[in-house]
């Protein structure tokens, strides 16, 4: 891949890890059920209405997770890698790009909720406000992650240790679902798929 291509891989990953992001976190935060007054979730929610709210009348909310943020959140990392595949000069099979995409996405979630963690890790050693919008938004979106792993770990002097158990299953996601999720959808292309 030349430099030009390189550039707009690069331009391709941060506009769609942006856009995917904010879907993504609509999802998890309709579905872990943020407060919607809190003005980080009324940016998001502002942001993604537009294109949620006509298709939720063919695919509604259930349980309070929204499906079509899911399948838009889907959707956009299934175009960004057919564009990344595209710009390296490779076109991909239906199929493959299709369990491809599912692994960027696997991929995509775990990054995220890894960042998560960490950001609240690091936060927990400097006592943030309780009440500051985006600590109460880390704190929810996190909890359902950490929680089981503070019930199965119990705490050292004072310190938790659950953030580091959490962060090691993320990794293995990573690792054992998405990795090999990927390499499955790359065989497909070289046995023709």
């Amino acid at each position: 891949m030349g430099h030009l291509a390189n550039a707009g891989a690069l331009i391709v990953q941060v506009m769609f890890g942006l856009v995917i992001g904010l879907f993504f976190f609509r999802l998890l935060m309709q579905g872990l059920r943020v407060d919607f007054r809190n003005p980080l979730s009324q940016f998001v929610y502002r942001l993604t209405n537009p294109v949620l709210i006509p298709i939720q009348k063919a695919l509604p909310v259930v349980n309070g997770w929204n499906l079509a943020a899911l399948l838009i959140t889907f959707l956009l990392t299934l175009l960004e890698t057919w564009l990344l595949y595209r710009l390296a000069g490779f076109g991909l099979p239906l199929l493959a790009l299709l369990v491809i995409a599912l692994a960027m996405l696997i991929q995509f979630a775990a990054t995220a909720l890894l960042w998560m963690i960490i950001v609240r890790a690091i936060l927990s050693f400097v006592s943030p406000d309780p009440y500051n919008p985006v600590v109460q938004t880390l704190y929810r979106l996190s909890d359902p992650i950490l929680k089981p792993f503070q019930k199965l770990v119990p705490s050292i002097g004072g310190l938790d240790l659950s953030p580091l158990f959490a962060v090691l299953v993320l990794q293995l996601v990573r690792v054992l679902v998405a990795a090999p999720l990927a390499e499955f959808g790359l065989a497909m292309i070289a046995g023709g798929a």
